[in-house]
């Protein structure tokens, strides 16, 4: 008779039968899955990539290939530029406002301070090659801006000669 009652059962009495005779095992099953799923949620990083939300030959993208081709990255990259009202940069005034400027933009918290490129940052750098086989790596202008017309004349050699060679590769 009781073999009669057991057949009688449907799929999911026969189903709900076995799980609740086993819910230890299938409680420790639980938990394993879902922590399996949580570590896999946790590895999910979501980006924004630009490039495959737009077409192709969209003018916005024309646009971040031209400034990559310049500047050297994508559509992440801000530049600042700072134009003199009579002559050149190459004064006092203007490199304080440059190293004043640079030192704010390396506080922000968005700003990856090893890719900021300035004439004021630590992280810009002069090499020159000296007798014997000697290389000299010193910086630009830090931490100070040049003070007279010969520390003011080997600044702007030294940034038009970086320029120059950059151009020419």
């Amino acid at each position: 008779m009781e073999n009669e009652e057991r057949n009688k059962r449907s799929f999911l009495d026969r189903v709900s039968w076995f799980l609740t005779g086993r819910r230890k095992a299938v409680f420790i099953l639980v938990l394993v899955i879902t922590a399996i799923f949580l570590y896999g949620a946790f590895k999910i990083k979501g980006e924004v990539i630009l490039q495959d939300m737009l077409p192709y030959d969209h003018t916005y993208l024309k646009l971040q290939a031209r400034f990559a081709e310049v500047f050297g990255s994508g559509g992440s990259t801000v530049a600042i530029g700072i134009v003199a009202n009579k002559g050149d940069i190459f004064n006092q005034k203007t490199l304080e406002k440059v190293k004043k400027m640079t030192e704010e933009v390396e506080m922000l918290d968005e700003v990856y301070r090893l890719l900021t490129v300035s004439i004021a940052s630590q992280m810009t750098k002069v090499i020159q090659t000296r007798a014997r086989g000697e290389i000299g790596i010193e910086s630009l202008m830090f931490p100070d801006v040049p003070k007279n017309d010969a520390e003011m004349a080997l600044l702007k050699k030294n940034i038009f000669t970086a320029i120059v060679r950059k151009n020419r590769k």
